[in-house]
């Protein structure tokens, strides 16, 4: 029996000229559960960045059906470098994914190895509670947009799907988009990145009671400010200018708030992954 396939085209108006089939991507991956396991998928909504240029997908997030958080980082490559808070850098394949665990209280990466056939497990690391019900997750530096995805105006997918189960694979796919508002992040000022700077976004999570009547406190980045992760030290202000969005995905009770700034400093690596545990 020949196999099946779902198409899907994900759009983006304000994306640039061009199209992507890239399976790799991160507005696909999320979907990994249901092609190579039949399992449902969630609910997704996707983060983009833009510049006065360009625009990129910085990843994807996914409230699983297990309750937890997963973020698909959209890193060309996906060549990340993991700071694990004793002064030393590492890296392990590539990375696919970020978990939250349901307590909130830990997460860890998952990185593949040897083509995709093998996951890998690096160390769990804790967030931080800044509040009854607020938690810093992680904090993620990059040297500049150019390492994420292009975003362009159409992305087409193909999944393959069992013949007998095709209506069910197509309204997974479907019901995992539905309602998703996608965010586009951008810097407290406008332009792009100058020079000697590189880009840092926080991901924390508000679980708060009446938290669209809370302001977030002050001072919650998580930035490298020294070697390893940078080539030479640097200070950081007392006060971060920086831009907050809130990001819902149905069935979370609760809001991911992801802050961007910039910062003076040239990172060792394209993309730095750490936490202020």
């Amino acid at each position: 029996m020949p196999p099946l396939f779902a198409e899907l085209e994900q759009r983006l108006p304000d994306g640039e000229l061009g199209s992507s089939t890239s399976m790799d991507s991160a507005l696909a991956r999320p979907f990994g559960v249901l092609v190579q396991d039949g399992r449902r998928v969630g609910k997704i909504n996707h983060l983009f960045y833009a510049d006065s240029a360009h625009s990129y997908i910085v990843g994807s997030l996914c409230w699983s059906v297990t309750g937890r958080l997963i973020f698909f980082p959209g890193i060309i490559g996906r060549k990340i470098i993991w700071d694990t808070g004793v002064a030393q850098l590492k890296s392990n394949g590539i990375i696919d994914h970020i978990t939250l665990e349901p307590d909130f209280a830990t997460w860890h990466l998952t990185s593949l190895i040897n083509g995709k056939k093998d996951t890998s497990h690096l160390p769990n690391r804790n967030t931080v509670k800044i509040q009854r019900g607020l938690h810093y997750w992680f904090g993620m530096s990059v040297s500049g947009p150019q390492v994420f995805e292009p975003a362009f105006q159409s992305h087409k997918f193909k999944f393959e799907i069992p013949q007998d189960k095709a209506d069910y694979y197509r309204k997974i796919i479907l019901d995992a988009k539905a309602g998703a508002v996608y965010h586009t992040l951008n810097l407290p000022s406008t332009g792009s990145l100058a020079a000697g700077e590189f880009l840092h976004f926080d991901f924390l999570i508000d679980r708060r009671w009446f938290r669209h009547l809370r302001k977030l406190p002050t001072n919650l980045a998580w930035v490298p400010s020294a070697p390893p992760a940078l080539k030479t030290p640097i200070k950081i202000p007392s006060e971060i200018p920086m831009r907050g969005h809130n990001v819902k995905l149905e069935g979370f009770k609760g809001t991911i708030v992801i802050l961007v700034s910039r910062h003076v400093g040239t990172l060792t690596e394209d993309v730095i992954l750490g936490s202020a545990a």
